[in-house]
């Protein structure tokens, strides 16, 4: 059995390789491969012009099941970023750059029950 099957074969791994449509290979990729450096995914067979309108696809998928592709620098900004399938808890413990945490941050907002002045006892 190789990996991909393993991986495949795992709960919740398979809810969330099967709710990324298209690109279930990154999925699979990113979860055999934590910390995978942004110019090592070539070398897995995924091509993209622009690999973080990747994660702006998958990640809304990924936080309706609790999880985020976090990528983020582990060494100076000019250098190639790590790619992790974190928690949405673990991924605001990284450091992840502006725009993404706020992104993140706000789909936490919103996904909180609202209450509204009549609720209230």
């Amino acid at each position: 059995m190789n990996i991909s099957t393993k991986i495949y074969n795992s709960y919740p791994q398979a809810k969330l390789i099967n709710a990324c449509g298209n690109h279930k290979r990154w999925i699979k990729v990113i979860l055999a491969n934590p910390c995978i450096l942004t110019h090592e995914l070539s070398n897995h067979g995924l091509k993209s012009n622009n690999a973080h309108n990747v994660t702006q696809e998958i990640n809304p998928i990924l936080f309706k099941l609790g999880y985020w592709i976090a990528v983020y620098h582990v060494s100076a900004p000019n250098k190639s970023w790590a790619w992790k399938l974190v928690t949405v808890n673990q991924a605001l413990k990284l450091p992840l750059n502006k725009r993404t945490r706020n992104r993140l941050e706000q789909l936490v907002l919103e996904s909180l029950p609202r209450v509204s002045a009549n609720d209230e006892r």
